[in-house]
C-alpha cells in the first residue's frame, strides 16, 4: 500500500472515529468475540467489544482507563491491581508489535479451550509475571515458541521483528489498519502486498504463527520452509519465493488442514 493510500485510510479511520458505532455491528463482534477470541481489526469496535465482555455481567471495571486513559490525563488507580484478564485485554487493544500479537493470540487459544469471557475469572488461574508482557509469558515465550529444528528460525524472526517494530509509527491514528488489510488479503486470499514495511509486517506475523502452529504440535514444516526460504532469499528472487508463499495459501488455504485441526480441536 502507497504512502498516499495509507494516509487517506488514516484519515478516513480518524473520521470514522468521531461517528458513533451502529449496535448492531458491535453485537455481532461481540458474539464473534465470544465463541472465536478474536477481535476485530477496527480499534474502537474492538474497544467497544472488550468493553461489553468485561461488563457483560454487571460487573463495574475500571481498569482499561487507568491502563489507557483516553482523555490525555492520568486516571486514578482503583484500589486493587488490575487481573490477568484486564491485562489481557489492554495488551489485545492498546499494545503493539509481538505483545499486541500475542494477547490476541491467547484470547483465541482460551476461547478455544473452552474459556468463557465474559467471566471474571477468565484467565484467574494464571499469575502475573514479575516483569515483561503478560501475555507472552502466559504463552510461555520464549521456551514454548520455538521447537526443533526451528528454534534458530525463530530467533531470527524475533530479531526482524524488533527491527519491524521501530519503524513502525503507532502514534498514528490508524496506523493499525493497513496492516490488518493486508494480513487478512493475504491469509484469506494470498493477495501480496507491495514491497516494503506492510509487506515485512504480513510476512512476519504469518511467520510467528506458524512457528506457534508447529510448536503446538502441527505440522507445518513445509510452510516454516516457504517463510525461511521467502525471508533470506538475495533481493532477485524475493518476489518469487513470496509467491510461493502466496500460492500456498490459495491452493490450500492458510497453513492448510492443520489451522483446520486446530478449529476443530
Amino acid at each position: 500500500m502507497s504512502t498516499t493510500r495509507q494516509r487517506r485510510v488514516a484519515r478516513l479511520d480518524a473520521a470514522l472515529s468521531q461517528q458513533p458505532l451502529d449496535e448492531g455491528v458491535v453485537e455481532a463482534a461481540f458474539d464473534g468475540f465470544c465463541s472465536t477470541g478474536q477481535l476485530p481489526n477496527h480499534q474502537r469496535l474492538a474497544e467497544a467489544v472488550v468493553q461489553r465482555a468485561l461488563h457483560a455481567r454487571n460487573v463495574a471495571n475500571p481498569w482499561l482507563a487507568v491502563l489507557h486513559p483516553t482523555d490525555g490525563g492520568v486516571a486514578e488507580a482503583p484500589p486493587t491491581t488490575p487481573s490477568v484478564r484486564e491485562v489481557v485485554f489492554a495488551e489485545a487493544l492498546y499494545s503493539t508489535g509481538m505483545v499486541r500479537l500475542g494477547a490476541r493470540q491467547l484470547l483465541r487459544a482460551e476461547v478455544l479451550a473452552g474459556g468463557d469471557l465474559t467471566r471474571a475469572d477468565f484467565l484467574a488461574d494464571r499469575e502475573l509475571p514479575d516483569h515483561g508482557a503478560t501475555s507472552l509469558g502466559l504463552l510461555g515465550y520464549p521456551d514454548r515458541w520455538f521447537k526443533r529444528p526451528y528454534v534458530a528460525q525463530g530467533r531470527r524472526l524475533f530479531a526482524r521483528c524488533r527491527r519491524l517494530q521501530r519503524r513502525i509509527d503507532s502514534s498514528v491514528p490508524g496506523w493499525e489498519v493497513p496492516f490488518a488489510q493486508a494480513s487478512e488479503a493475504f491469509l484469506v486470499r494470498g493477495e501480496v502486498p507491495a514491497a516494503g514495511l506492510v509487506l515485512e509486517a504480513v510476512l512476519a506475523e504469518a511467520e510467528l504463527v506458524a512457528l506457534m502452529a508447529h510448536a503446538s504440535g502441527a505440522t507445518v514444516d513445509d510452510w516454516l520452509l516457504a517463510f525461511d526460504r521467502a525471508t533470506r532469499a538475495p533481493a532477485a528472487g524475493r518476489s518469487a519465493a513470496v509467491a510461493v508463499l502466496a500460492g500456498m495459501v490459495v491452493e490450500r488455504g492458510w497453513l492448510g488442514t492443520a489451522m483446520q485441526a486446530e478449529g476443530e480441536g
